[in-house]
């Protein structure tokens, strides 16, 4: 079934009145991804029929398509009234496209959005409408609209413009019976990679075995043998060909880090591996690795509440041209303010001195992000996302953090950090109250020498 995208109407003074900016985002995040694709992308705007409105002026700022909605290879479709399909021509563009399914995002939710969704399903389209891509005067009308849609049988489906999907081979509860990595995660994520791999970049990890605490069982491997199994097993559950992004976990101690990236770099030889990453690595680990094979990116806890790697890991990062993947970028959920002392006691960080002996001490660092989400109309974990990312720039390495959630509602906030833009006060104030946090960053149940700045 070929699809296309038929964008509505994002056009300068629509966008004005709509009630969600973030739509425009992911609108134009559906059409690089799927423009990627091979998908057709269909522009269409509104011209008032009205004689001397500024809006009826396709050379108008008002009525011009808003920044990074410019047409792209097909012909704009114009129409005067409301429905696109009124508009003989765009029935006549998708099937001389061979298109059977189209997927809408764009103003006004209520109006063009609606009777294109119902136009289109009346000549027999498949129809999906990217709700989140698409935005109404108000949020009310928004959601009447979608329900409307959603009654009529219309696919409605959400998006957050993430891309990069981070596991590894050890994330899920292993199967009863089994030993060695437990890979429940990476069959999860099959599921999804069967219908929108072409949509996604995904990432997983080897060299943590699963068999800590079997008498004589190695922790960690990165022995030829041992990757070249991994990565197998990763591809069969993953479900791919190819994996984008593949990290050593943890590194083999008493192993040359040189063979270790070597036996990766021959993965990438042979098309199962694209792109190699290196886990809670030293920055003399990162060097040596990249004298074997480019490093695209490295993966180590950075926050607000974790900044050790600025010290010696993020250079050496810089130095190599490597992306620093961050992992958790909300401080295990205190940089959120949900990390009461109640639920602290309940949980695996019971025993660290930083979540508990210094629980009051560290309220400092979260008075400051509140002071700053408010500034901003910003949530905690905003604050937080958005600080690493402003690392970018200032540090002059590519960040992208890649924060855990079990709610879709999160998933979209967290997305939302990527428009927020912190001054130079508010980075300095949060840098100021950032250092003194007290307590080790060591976990008790990760041992301390798989974490590098303990080996630094």
């Amino acid at each position: 079934m070929r699809s296309a995208l038929l964008e509505i109407d994002w056009q300068n003074w629509i966008l004005a009145l709509a009630h969600d900016p973030w739509s425009a985002h992911l609108g134009r995040e559906a059409r690089r991804l799927l423009a990627n694709l091979g998908w057709p992308v269909i522009s269409t705007r509104y011209l008032s029929p009205e004689p001397g409105d500024d809006r009826a002026d396709p050379d108008h700022p008002d009525a011009a398509f808003a920044d990074g909605f410019e047409p792209r290879g097909q012909p704009v479709i114009t129409k005067h009234g409301r429905d696109i399909f009124d508009v003989v021509q765009t029935d006549e563009t998708l099937r001389g496209l061979g298109v059977e399914h189209v997927v809408l995002t764009g103003l006004v939710t209520s109006h063009g959005i609606r009777l294109a969704a119902t136009s289109a399903q009346a000549r027999g389209y498949a129809v999906t409408v990217v709700s989140n891509a698409c935005a109404d005067t108000t949020r009310e009308a928004h959601l009447a609209a979608l329900g409307e849609l959603r009654d009529a049988g219309v696919a409605v489906r959400s998006a957050a413009g993430i891309t990069f999907l981070d596991t590894a081979d050890v994330y899920g509860e292993p199967r009863p019976g089994t030993q060695g990595p437990a890979g429940t995660n990476e069959e999860l994520f099959a599921q999804l990679l069967r219908e929108r791999r072409g949509e996604v970049q995904v990432a997983t990890k080897f060299g943590i075995t699963g068999l800590i605490g079997t008498p004589d069982a190695p922790a960690t491997r990165g022995d030829r043998a041992y990757v070249r199994s991994a990565c197998e097993a990763s591809l069969r559950r993953l479900g791919v060909e190819t994996i984008d992004l593949y990290y050593m976990h943890r590194r083999q101690l008493d192993l040359p880090i040189e063979e270790t990236v070597g036996a990766m770099a021959d993965l990438v030889t042979e098309g199962k591996v694209r792109h190699l990453g290196l886990s809670e690595v030293t920055a003399t680990e990162l060097r040596a690795a990249a004298t074997v094979h480019p490093i695209t990116a490295v993966q180590s806890e950075w926050s607000l509440w974790s900044r050790d790697v600025e010290a010696q890991v993020v250079p050496a990062a810089r130095e190599v041209g490597a992306g620093f993947v961050p992992y958790s970028p909300l401080g295990r959920g205190f940089l959120t303010g949900a990390l009461t002392p109640e639920r602290i006691a309940g949980s695996m960080l019971r025993s660290e001195d930083r979540f508990v002996r210094n629980y009051e001490a560290n309220q400092q660092l979260l008075q400051v992000i509140h002071g700053v989400a408010d500034e901003l109309d910003a949530t905690l974990a905003q604050v937080a996302l958005a600080w690493l990312l402003d690392r970018t720039g200032r540090l002059g390495l590519p960040v992208v953090p890649i924060p855990g959630t079990r709610s879709a509602e999160r998933v979209r906030q967290n997305a939302a950090a990527a428009q927020l833009r912190l001054t130079d006060d508010q980075v300095a104030r949060l840098d100021a109250v950032a250092d003194l946090v007290q307590g080790s960053r060591s976990l008790s149940f990760t041992p301390p020498q798989w974490i590098s700045s303990g080996r630094e």
